[in-house]
């Protein structure tokens, strides 16, 4: 339905809250809205036939997360935010996933913020373990942002602004597809970095090594199996030989020795993150 309301509406649009200017409806959660003078009066009445009823307790979800209300429907357990780039049928693939519905607070600009609501004792899925089952559902490779799980609702507001001011960021151009709240600072500071300063960075450590991609594939995994050669040989198919003589390489071309805390944070960063 959707898609075929964007061929005959091209101004439609998902909002966040509603707005006098359009008509407003759900579709699988999402507030979506048409400019006033797009629609005629007949086209108004079966949008609203079709469209499914606005959920009242999201709603009132919505108004205490953005500091509007004070109250709020219930009291979980505990809670988490998760936060993707929005993509068609998206939201109903990972509530069939997690077998519940999310509450959506944010929606726009490609970007969905939903919470996620846990009860007594039940563990939050990790997306890591079935990002993969997504993205071949969709066909599209999803970035999906899963926050801490949390207990006090009183400190969930400022949470969810801190998320609506950084996942934007940490979408932008990212290379891992799963995010967890404490993997975020990296990636959220290399991010917020302009596209000279992360050239610059990424030339100065890098050197001689920033277009041997092979190498800096190995180095990545070295750093990742904590300097583990066997490791590594073993989980690449590599001859151990092969991996220490490319770690001899990259300390010769960089200077840098990822045996030092300092230089293999700095390598680590370079390849992973600019």
């Amino acid at each position: 339905m959707l898609e075929r309301l964007k061929v005959i509406y091209p101004n439609l649009t998902s909002l966040q809250e509603t707005d006098s200017d359009y008509v407003t409806f759900y579709i699988n959660g999402i507030l979506y809205g048409i400019p006033n003078e797009d629609i005629s009066d007949e086209a108004y009445q079966l949008v609203k036939a079709l469209a499914e009823e606005e959920p009242y307790d999201h709603h009132i979800w919505q108004q205490y997360f953005e500091n509007v209300r004070p109250d709020h429907p219930s009291s979980p357990d505990h809670f988490r935010f998760i936060a993707f780039k929005q993509v068609a049928d998206a939201l109903p693939a990972i509530e069939d996933v997690l077998n519940k519905t999310l509450i959506i607070l944010f929606n726009q600009q490609g970007i969905t913020i939903a919470l996620e609501l846990l009860g007594n004792g039940e563990e939050p899925l990790d997306f890591h373990d079935v990002i993969d089952v997504l993205s071949n559902d969709l066909d599209f490779k999803m970035m999906i942002f899963q926050s801490d799980v949390h207990d006090n609702l009183q400190e969930g507001p400022n949470i969810y602004q801190w998320l609506k001011r950084i996942v934007p960021t940490l979408f932008h151009d990212n290379k891992q597809v799963v995010l967890k709240q404490n993997d975020a600072l990296l990636p959220f500071l290399t991010d917020s970095l302009d596209r000279t300063d992360q050239h610059f960075f990424k030339q100065s450590i890098l050197r001689d090594a920033i277009d041997d991609e092979p190498l800096l594939e190995t180095i990545e995994a070295v750093i990742e199996h904590q300097l583990n050669v066997s490791s590594v040989a073993k989980t690449h198919y590599m001859h151990r030989n092969t991996v220490q003589k490319r770690i001899d390489k990259f300390n010769d071309l960089t200077h840098l020795d990822i045996r030092k805390f300092d230089d293999a944070l700095k390598a680590y960063i370079a390849i992973k993150y600019l």
